[in-house]
């Protein structure tokens, strides 16, 4: 069985990034000039990667575990928190899957 991998640069172009709403749409196309994708490393309930344009089918109302990183700095005396998730993987498929 091979496990499949989805490339990162098949989705680093925030053009081609899936989006369900007209000014989410637009968002993008704003920051696609100064911006790109980094694509989240997912694994399904059986290990396999999960490709950013099925994220929302394989975890909306899915048990996951979110790994994640949190940092904290201190900008011109004011408290900064910034988050960065690593993976996600499904621990049990949502109802109905």
């Amino acid at each position: 069985m091979t496990q499949h991998r989805a490339r990162d640069e098949d989705y680093a172009n925030l053009a081609d990034w899936p989006v369900y709403t007209y000014t989410a749409r637009e968002a993008l196309d704003a920051l696609g000039y100064t911006h790109y994708a980094v694509p989240i490393t997912a694994y399904d309930f059986e290990g396999y990667t999960v490709p950013p344009n099925t994220y929302e089918q394989h975890f909306r109302g899915a048990l996951a575990q979110i790994d994640f990183t949190l940092a904290h700095d201190v900008v011109e005396e004011k408290d900064v928190y910034r988050a960065s998730i690593r993976s996600m993987r499904v621990l049990r498929h949502p109802r109905g899957y």
